[in-house]
């Protein structure tokens, strides 16, 4: 199932981004600036079941109704130990089609819509996007979107491709 990610502009929000990926589950970049009824409507939709947050942001995320173990606090996640035998797991049945991630656009009728993006979809999309641009190791990308933006994932995936550098604006 998804996880929501409420966190702020930093490279420890793009570290749970890719934890939750390497946990075998896709995430939602959430914006805690948003207006609370539309962030509700995004967690509905979401069906999330865990949510990783920031300290910055545990507050607000406990006011939205989750308990605390439901919830992930990033700086308490980077001190502690790996199961190894579940990741392993989890890598032995992963496939390229599985959700990435999931961001919310508007919609049309104002009520928020999810699009997923597989694996497969973003690293087709960066491939191509590394070839047209002539992105290679020796560049530095800076990031000016919310990390919550499709525009971001370029940020994000292009030095993983790379080895790029991504500055956070």
């Amino acid at each position: 199932s998804p996880v929501a990610v409420f966190s702020g502009r930093n490279i420890m929000t793009v570290a749970a981004f890719l934890g939750v990926v390497y946990s075998g589950r896709c995430y939602a970049p959430l914006d805690s600036k948003l207006p609370v009824t539309r962030i509700r409507q995004i967690l509905e939709t979401l069906s999330a079941s865990l949510i990783v947050t920031d300290r910055e942001n545990l507050d607000f995320v406990l006011n939205l109704g989750y308990d605390e173990n439901s919830i992930i606090v990033i700086e308490d996640a980077v001190s502690s130990e790996p199961d190894i035998e579940k990741l392993s797991s989890v890598r032995r049945f992963a496939t390229e089609d599985d959700p990435l991630y999931i961001i919310f656009t508007s919609g049309s009728t104002g009520k928020p819509k999810g699009v997923m993006t597989s694996h497969r979809s973003l690293m087709c999309y960066i491939d191509a996007y590394m070839r047209v641009m002539k992105i290679s190791e020796n560049d530095v990308l800076g990031n000016q979107s919310p990390l919550d933006y499709i525009a971001a994932v370029r940020d994000i995936y292009l030095p993983l491709l790379t080895g790029c550098s991504t500055v956070i604006i």
